[in-house]
């Protein structure tokens, strides 16, 4: 049965989208109409990144799919060989980022943000336990 896990939405996505918004108002206002749509279009990209990325486990494949405008990524589940959560930017006993750092055996290294990391976690560990 496949399971599919949604993207937390970073601090960093939001400050990137509110630095494009700033450059696309300072673009209007010096009518720049070129540079208007290249900050539009980047603003689309990111925004439909935030809306759209998921992670998705099924037949012993992660197939990594961040929006329609990005290729997905697939990798096999055999093939991992360290799952480790990682917490940066702590402030007052608060992890505002933590992230999943995944090691493949091909030395490929991805990096996820799953909204409930936990059974992310479980459901691979499952998975791999199961082979």
């Amino acid at each position: 049965m496949p399971q599919t896990f949604q993207s937390r939405i970073q601090i960093s996505s939001i400050i990137l989208l509110v630095l494009l918004l700033a450059l696309a108002i300072y673009f209007m206002w010096h009518t720049n109409g070129l540079m208007i749509a290249i900050t539009l279009f980047l603003m689309c990209v990111v925004i439909e990144q935030i809306i759209h990325t998921e992670y998705r486990i099924a037949d012993g494949i992660l197939t990594i799919h961040r929006g329609r405008l990005m290729p997905e990524k697939r990798i096999e589940i055999s093939s991992i060989l360290r799952i480790e959560r990682i917490n940066r930017l702590r402030i007052g006993g608060h992890t505002l980022k933590s992230y999943i750092f995944i090691t493949c055996a091909n030395g490929r290294i991805e990096t996820i943000t799953p909204k409930n990391i936990d059974d992310f976690i479980a459901a691979i560990s499952k998975i791999r336990n199961k082979e």
